[in-house]
């Protein structure tokens, strides 16, 4: 192994297993925590119960036991007010219907939108078992030889809530269910992804003023890119106000509304972009001038990756740039021009016009023209 990736990823010795720890060096410490379980281990008849420690503190999780009546059989995955050391950790499954545990595939989130069940009697598989094939007590159950599925689950580690999922398999007769690993966000109330173990790289981002429309679109935010993309679906941007940046956590962030972020496509390159006249700030409010703002860019994993924060950019207080002295604009024709340092900027211009800047001499210091794809040049002559 590689010492760079030695530095990232430490290895603990559990009773229950191997328990890593990968991260990446993000604004917030994003940090998902597998845990192996080895060897794996079966529910059955003859070891019909497992109490589960997701995050092997000593405390149990999850009470997993085998049910046995006559002609039928049940598996059941209950939070920990029902285990056997009756300890209450506020840990619940996620739901498939009422008094069901939902079977999740790679990919599928685990967090508070969810609808969580804590019933002592929360069901992941029950059947009729006198019968060949047995038969399922309802449709909202675990099918028989479910392969590598997973539990979501979300338990308390003190007073906060973390999300996770637990991977496992059902045995073709419905004999065993075998568990085989787990893992949490170690970010509280950050979302989970089933089968994610690792996090995404984190981007860094600066931005700029760079234009005069009093909104969102005179920020200018330059991204440059996480070192590695290859798990990154695209990069989310988002603007704060810099007296709330610490509210910008990575549960926040996960859970905002569209409208108060921006999607942004990842190129293979560093990416420079103008945000959109319409993007909120994070609470939903417009973004103006004389309020100074940050930006932080979430990297978005793919099914198998969590998502990753960058660092809060500079701060920025957007305000009118003024007109260079000595420079004006006769209203013939539309546009405006301002000017950035020694920079002018004439924006918005009407397509294929001519356009002359004479100086305060009378002599003429520039003169060209507007193709009908240009809407902004500068003094140089060079469309931008």
């Amino acid at each position: 192994m590689k010492k760079n990736y030695e530095d990232k990823i430490k290895l603990f010795t559990a009773v229950a297993g191997s328990l890593s720890i990968f991260s990446a060096n993000t604004a917030e410490a994003q940090t998902i925590v597998v845990r192996d379980i080895n060897p794996d281990t079966a529910v059955n008849a003859t070891h019909s119960n497992y109490d589960l420690d997701i995050n092997n503190d000593g405390v149990v999780d999850f009470y997993v036991y085998k049910w046995n009546g006559g002609n039928y059989s049940a598996f059941y995955f209950s939070g920990t007010a029902y285990s056997s050391t009756g300890t209450n950790n506020n840990a619940q499954t996620i739901a498939s219907h009422t008094n069901f545990v939902a079977e999740l595939n790679l990919g599928d989130t685990t967090a508070s939108a969810s609808v969580y069940n804590g019933n002592r009697y929360s069901i992941l598989v029950g059947a009729k078992v006198n019968v060949s094939p047995p038969v399922l007590w309802d449709a909202f159950q675990w099918p028989a030889g479910a392969t590598d599925k997973y539990v979501g689950v979300r338990f308390g580690i003190g007073s906060e809530m973390h999300y996770g999922w637990v991977q496992l398999s059902v045995a073709s007769d419905y004999s065993s269910i075998t568990i085989k690993k787990v893992a949490y966000e170690s970010s509280p109330g950050a979302l989970m992804k089933a089968g994610a173990t690792v996090s995404a790289n984190a981007a860094t981002v600066t931005i700029d003023d760079h234009a005069n429309n009093a909104d969102a679109s005179d920020i200018r935010v330059t991204i440059t890119k996480a070192a590695d993309e290859s798990n990154i679906l695209n990069y989310r941007v988002y603007v704060v106000p810099v007296a709330k940046i610490t509210h910008a956590t990575l549960d926040t962030l996960q859970n905002m509304v569209a409208g108060n972020y921006q999607n942004i496509a990842k190129t293979g390159s560093n990416t420079t972009t103008m945000l959109s006249s319409t993007l909120k700030d994070i609470y939903g409010n417009a973004i103006v001038e004389g309020t100074p703002y940050k930006v932080i860019v979430e990297s978005v994993g793919n099914s198998t990756t969590g998502d990753a924060l960058s660092a809060p950019s500079n701060s920025l207080t957007l305000s009118t740039i003024p007109v260079t002295t000595g420079v004006s604009s006769q209203n013939t024709m539309s546009g405006k021009i301002y000017s950035s340092g020694s920079t002018v900027y004439l924006t918005d211009i009407e397509k294929n016009c001519k356009i002359s800047i004479v100086g305060s001499t009378g002599v003429e210091i520039y003169k060209g023209s507007v193709n009908a794809g240009d809407s902004n040049i500068l003094l140089s002559g060079e469309t931008s």
